[in-house]
């Protein structure tokens, strides 16, 4: 009884042993699968990530950009408009001038 008792605990420790080995291959295949997971979903989050960042820095040099062409217009019409009063003055006085001038002599 005594070796039967023996054979079968080195039985049991046989079949644990199988089993333990066949867990452990069966965990490390599932860690690889969610390593391989999670490293895609990394790699997918940083794209998605540096995408939007990409897309808000340029919405934001757009509108700075946008901006700065319109100020760079409005100061650019401002001049053009003085400077043409400025003009349309002095050629309407130096007119006035030479009426004033023939009106004088005659």
């Amino acid at each position: 009884q005594a070796v039967e008792q023996t054979e079968a605990v080195a039985v049991a420790n046989e079949t644990e042993a199988v089993e333990s080995e066949e867990v452990a291959a069966v965990e490390s295949v599932a860690d690889a699968a969610i390593e391989r997971v999670v490293d895609s979903l990394e790699a997918k989050l940083e794209e998605i990530f540096v995408e939007e960042v990409a897309d808000g820095l340029a919405e934001t040099m757009r509108g700075s950009l946008m901006t700065s062409l319109r100020e760079s217009a409005k100061r650019s019409l401002r001049e053009s408009v003085r400077t043409g009063m400025k003009q349309g003055m002095r050629a309407s006085v130096r007119q006035s001038l030479r009426e004033s001038a023939k009106a004088t002599e005659a």
